[in-house]
Order: structure tokens, then sequence, then C-alpha cells
């Protein structure tokens, strides 16, 4: 089988830290008898940034140019939310790519066990879809009772209504106090007291 090596390490870690991953790997990868395909590796890079060698690792698992995919760790492999990661791991089964974390070694998908595995995978994921409707259901929900319309004038993730004394805006107002005072008066921002005052009937 060929298998291919995608390593993840910070600046903080070092080449040093690859090498010395590498090497473990690498004699996981020839106990098990695999050819060693091609090794990817990012160093150092931010979250949002671009991973290249991790890209080129996707495209060439979808044309299906090795058949293992070994990693040092699920965290190392995939800087996404559960959801993300447990769709790239189905999607690497669908694309017949087994896969193998040398720190997980229950999340192997190379030996008698993979389809307990990947049946465990699939729940987990449903379960995740199911927590994340649930909890998009209780996040609208909460935006309705703030009645704050959004940018375009639907009910959207507006904030309750600050808080102040009212009153003494009004009676700060009618004495021709000006709003950048009412607003330092009454302990909120200038933005507030304008918003409020013009959503007072004329």
């Amino acid at each position: 089988m060929r298998a291919a090596i995608y390593l993840y390490v910070s600046k903080k870690e070092g080449f040093q830290a690859a090498e010395l991953q590498l090497l473990q790997m690498k004699a996981t990868a020839s106990r098990d008898g695999w050819e060693i395909y091609r090794t990817y590796c990012d160093i150092g890079l931010a979250s949002r940034e671009k991973r290249a060698e991790y890209e080129k690792m996707i495209s060439d698992a979808e044309h299906r140019r090795f058949d293992v995919l070994l990693f040092w760790s699920l965290e190392n492999l995939s800087f996404k939310n559960t959801a993300q990661t447990l769709a790239l791991l189905q999607q690497l089964s669908k694309w017949r790519i087994c896969f193998c974390s040398y720190k997980e070694q229950h999340l192997n998908t190379c030996h008698f066990l993979k389809d307990a595995v990947l049946s465990l995978i699939a729940t987990f994921a449903q379960q995740d879809r199911v927590y994340i409707g649930y909890q998009t259901v209780r996040g609208l929900e909460k935006q309705r009772q703030t009645q704050k319309p959004g940018p375009a004038g639907q009910l959207g993730p507006g904030r309750p209504p600050a808080k102040f004394d009212r009153e003494k805006a009004k009676k700060l107002h009618a004495e021709g106090v000006r709003y950048e005072k009412i607003a330092k008066a009454c302990g909120v921002s200038k933005a507030t007291i304008s918003r409020y005052f013009k959503s007072l009937p004329s």
C-alpha cells in the first residue's frame, strides 16, 4: 500500500519536531509494510493561512495517488470545527483512502475494525449536526426575543436594549442638552441616545 504522511508543526516546535515526528511515522509505515508515496509538511502557519501542502495532499487523495494517510494527530490534521473535521474523514473514506493517526491509535481504518471506526465517525457527525441545529434554533429564538432588527430589517443578531435612565435623558433633552452630554450623564454611547430619541413618536 502507498502511504502519504501529513505533518503540521508550529514555528515554536520547528523543524526538529517535524523531523522527529517524521521518523516515528516512517517507522510505523515500515512496520505495517507501507511504501511511502510522499510526505506533506506545513510549518508555522496561522489557522486562517492557506496550507499549501495540506491542499496538495487533499488533491492527491482525491486522485487516489496513495492508499493510506498517516498523520500525527487529528488536531494537526485539521484546524476546522468538529463537523468539518469529521466530514474530511468521511470524504477520505469515500475516496477509498484509509487513514491512521499516530497518537490516536483507535482512529485507524487500516485494520479489521475499519467498519466500526467509520460507523462511529458517521454517528458523531450526525450528532454534531443535530447539536448545531439545536443551537441555531435557540439562537434564533433569542434574537426574536430581543426584537432588534438586523442590517436588512429582519430580526437578526441584535442585542438587548441598553439600560439607562430614560426619564433623566428626556429631562436633559428638554433642557436643550446635546446628545453627547446626555449619553455621558446616562452612562451609554451617543449612538444609543440618538437611536432612543429617534424611536420616540414625534
